[in-house]
């Protein structure tokens, strides 16, 4: 190998490390939190990004960081399964039209995105009084 080549590959090395080390970096670590405690049956009312609006609910059982549950709608129910991390959270329907519902816990409102195939909208759940 020649002097140019040897350059050339020691080069390409130390660009590549810095490109994976600035990657790991980039990622954020796992929340130090502990996860909000999403479990029982909530009601959630939404947007979609056509305007309507609608109203659905959630029956949520929690695992750690884990939930599994049901998703009630006008049109469709089924199953859910979503994760905790701190105060976020994810949660998608097992359904024929799947949505997920991705937001925050705070101030004892679960509030953010939702996503559907039709696009993309927003929502705010409630917690029932038990």
């Amino acid at each position: 190998m020649t002097i140019g080549k040897a350059k050339f590959v020691l080069i390409s090395l130390a660009i590549l490390a810095c490109l994976l080390g600035t990657c790991a970096a980039a990622q954020a670590p796992p929340s130090e939190e502990a996860p909000v405690d999403m479990s029982g049956k909530w009601t959630v009312n939404s947007k979609g990004g056509n305007g309507k609006t609608g109203t659905q609910h959630f029956e949520i059982k929690q695992n750690g960081t884990s939930l599994s549950g049901k998703f009630i709608g006008v049109h469709q129910s089924g199953g859910i399964e979503g994760t905790v991390n701190g105060k976020h959270v994810i949660i998608k329907t097992k359904t024929r039209f799947p949505m997920t519902f991705r937001g925050v816990y705070e101030n004892n409102v679960f509030h953010g995105e939702l996503i559907n195939p039709r696009g993309t909208g927003e929502f705010q759940a409630q917690r029932d009084s038990q």
